[in-house]
């Protein structure tokens, strides 16, 4: 796994990534120190995403990883993943997803995965793609106004008559 090592989130980790400042636009990836208990739940399945004794991110299987006013199927993992700040941009994030990814396939066994993005985050966007998550189910604006982009990978097969993409989607 690129030397990866995927560990549940302890209380340490929980209030570092709180301290975490992104650049806009990705500063609203920022975690409140108010969120970090959030972090700390268990049915929310946060785990840290270490290369030795680093901690380059973390992850979120489930229920956390999806957003207010997007179209979920409870048969879809969802995966949510952050970078610590000042490793984005580098060209790891590959490598990070994948270690992700992987993790959640052998802790999971799901035959599909879900991510949703802001649609802004063309990076993030890419490094999914490269992550196997080709397949665009939505595109919604969420309660805030944000928009953001659904995709999916994974074995799934659609109900007849229903579409692959929804470009533009505002459900």
């Amino acid at each position: 796994m690129s030397g990866h090592r995927i560990v549940p989130l302890t209380a340490e980790q929980a209030e570092d990534i709180a301290g975490w400042r992104h650049p806009p636009p990705y500063d609203t990836y920022d975690v409140g120190g108010d969120d970090v208990c959030h972090l700390l739940l268990p049915h929310y399945r946060y785990h840290a995403v270490l290369d030795g004794p680093e901690m380059m991110g973390y992850c979120c299987f489930g229920e956390d990883a999806r957003v207010a006013g997007g179209r979920y199927d409870d048969a879809v993992l969802d995966v949510g993943w952050g970078m610590r700040p000042e490793l984005m941009g580098r060209g790891l994030g590959r490598g990070f997803v994948d270690s992700i990814v992987r993790f959640g396939e052998e802790r999971y066994a799901p035959e599909v995965m879900g991510v949703t993005i802001a649609d802004f985050n063309h990076r993030s966007q890419r490094v999914a793609a490269g992550a196997g998550f080709s397949r665009e189910t939505n595109r919604f604006t969420a309660p805030d106004g944000m928009r953001f982009v659904q995709l999916e990978r994974g074995n799934r097969t659609l109900p007849p008559g229903e579409p692959v993409v929804h470009r533009g989607n505002r459900r």
